[in-house]
Order: structure tokens, then C-alpha cells, then sequence
């Protein structure tokens, strides 16, 4: 997931497209903070 949106924004970024690799970045944000909500809420299973 986050590897080919850093793909994305590299890609962007070398091309000139700033507007474009910000909007990447900004739902790179939004996942991994969603990702991050998901794991937290999961409890913890330890044997």
C-alpha cells in the first residue's frame, strides 16, 4: 500500500506535478492513519 503510493509521489515530484504529489501524500496521510485507528482498536492477542 504505502510502497506504491511513495512510488506515485517520487514519480510526481521528478515529473514537476507538486499538486500531485501532495494530493498522494495527503491520502497516504489518511491511510495509514486509518490503518493506524484500526490496529489500535483491535485488541491485542498474546499467548
Amino acid at each position: 500500500m504505502a510502497s506504491s503510493q511513495v512510488s506515485d509521489i517520487e514519480r510526481a515530484v521528478k515529473a514537476g506535478h507538486k499538486t500531485i504529489a501532495l494530493n498522494e501524500l495527503a491520502d497516504l496521510d489518511r491511510q495509514l492513519k486509518a490503518l493506524a485507528a484500526a490496529l489500535k482498536a483491535k485488541p491485542v492477542i498474546r499467548a
